[in-house]
């Protein structure tokens, strides 16, 4: 029997390890050891990111720049914008009036409106003015018998009208008698003065020996939500503080309690007490704003005194002892100098502005955003949403991928801001002394930015597209190619 051919013996093979085996491994390739992160920035998406963010936060400050300017043309050369002002230094002087306690002030008004006037001797247009002689005994009466502290007169005493010096004949006479009286009883006495004002005060009422008397009774003859202190003539750098209600404010007795400096008073940059107003280019005017909160006060029986008759004011002793008394017109039915007050309804006689005057240059200064103040305030409130937004982007930026929706957190943050200026500005008024008056304009201007930022970008765009070509169009010329025949 033939051998049968022998087999090659089997050999057990892993499928797997052969085919790993037939799989050849290059030699140079690594296996990372973690996949990327998708949800970081890569590191030219970080830089093109923090370019947005920088030009956005520019492109905001610059659309607050330019709404300032806005906000300030609009609320100085249009009479909107000044009757938005008037309306707010009336809402302000509400507050005030509601929040402020009853002063307890040493004043007194006595009303002349029973002393007519009488028709001038020598007169050439049948002029009228207030006699003398009456005035003398109330004076007398006041000063002698009362122990009032000092008197005020709210009459023009003028001693020039029409070219005639003096008014009246007994006018010299009247300004002896209350020098006389000054000297003696050593209390004060002012009489107004209004036609002369732009004359040097030695020269109010006429001869020189009588300027100690002179006081200015000038006042705005529009809303009066500011009152004249004193006035500079032929550019004088400094005025005095001449006005009656300045020289009446310096008699006024010490409160028991001094008030502590407002805390306006320790940034005169931002905020101002008095401002200076050219009326011409001779004449300048230093104004202060008007504390109307004991209006109602001075205008009640408690402050007013409705007789001028001495017979009548002898029985009064307590009312007018060590007080400051004004004598004026103080009939709102009836008086002639009569003047809108911001926030109230009908005009109030001018006795009563140089009153209300009185306290606040004594009891009361009131505070304003100066010009700089206002920009600085208008600039830092752009200033907070603004970096606020940018702040937020940038804790956000290298943290995720996802789109801040920064334009929706803007509203929310105007919205928080406006609510925020509203209680600063309502607030202050009575804690610290400061009339905010175009916080209304302020938060226009706020709600007005992101629309403002908008077309400052856009604008911006317009620029970085169009200028390249007027330029070319303006610095180069066409070159056309002549064609051969």
């Amino acid at each position: 029997m033939a051998d049968e051919p022998k087999q090659p013996p089997k050999i057990e093979t892993n499928t797997e390890v052969s085919h790993a085996a037939a799989t050849p491994v290059p030699a140079h390739e690594t296996i990372p050891a973690r996949e990327a992160n998708p949800d970081r920035l890569t590191a030219p998406q970080l830089g093109e990111k923090h370019g947005d963010i920088f030009w956005d936060i520019v492109f905001g400050l610059v659309a607050a720049v330019l709404l300032i300017f806005g906000k300030e043309y609009f609320d100085g050369k249009t009479k909107a914008g000044e009757q938005l002002e008037l309306a707010t230094y009336g809402w302000l002087q509400q507050r005030l009036a509601f929040l402020e306690p009853d002063a307890q002030l040493p004043i007194v008004i006595v009303d002349l409106s029973d002393l007519k006037t009488k028709a001038v001797e020598g007169a050439r247009k049948g002029e009228e003015a207030t006699p003398r002689k009456p005035l003398e005994n109330l004076l007398s009466a006041l000063i002698v018998n009362q122990g009032a502290r000092a008197v005020g007169v709210d009459v023009d005493f003028s001693p020039e009208q029409n070219g005639r010096l003096p008014v009246t004949p007994g006018d010299f006479d009247f300004f002896d008698f209350c020098l006389k009286l000054r000297d003696e009883e050593g209390k004060k006495i002012y009489l107004g003065v209004f036609r002369t004002v732009l004359l040097p005060r030695d020269k109010w009422l006429g001869p020189v020996k009588y300027k100690d008397l002179a006081a200015s009774i000038l006042a705005p003859r529009e809303e009066v939500k500011e009152m004249v202190n004193c006035i500079a003539i032929n550019g004088a750098t400094t005025c005095r503080d001449d006005t009656l209600a300045a020289l009446l404010a310096k008699e006024m007795p010490e409160p028991a309690e001094l008030p502590g400096a407002p805390l306006a008073a320790k940034f005169p940059s931002i905020f101002e007490r008095f401002s200076p107003r050219p009326l011409s280019n001779a004449v300048s005017v230093t104004l202060f704003p008007v504390d109307y909160s004991q209006l109602k006060t001075l205008m009640s029986h408690e402050h007013t005194f409705p007789s001028s008759a001495p017979t009548i004011v002898a029985g009064f002793k307590d009312f007018f002892r060590n007080k400051i008394v004004l004598l004026g017109d103080a009939n709102p039915d009836a008086s002639a100098d009569k003047f809108i007050v911001p926030g109230e309804h009908e005009p109030i006689p001018g006795i009563y502005i140089h009153a209300s005057a009185i306290y606040t240059m004594s009891r009361a200064p009131l505070y304003q955003l100066s010009e700089r103040g206002r920009r600085i305030v208008d600039f830092l409130l752009a200033l907070v949403v603004v970096g606020t937004i940018g702040a937020i982007r940038l804790f956000y930026l290298g943290r995720t991928t996802r789109e801040f929706a920064h334009h929706k957190i803007e509203g929310f943050l105007i919205v928080l801001v406006v609510i925020v200026v509203i209680v600063v500005a309502t607030s202050f008024v009575h804690r610290h002394r400061v009339l905010w008056t175009d916080f209304v304009l302020a938060i226009f201007a706020l709600l007005l930015h992101p629309t403002g930022e908008k077309y400052t970008k856009g604008f911006s765009r317009w620029l970085r597209k169009g200028l390249p070509s007027i330029w070319r169009r303006v610095a180069f010329e066409d070159v056309k190619e002549e064609r051969v025949p």
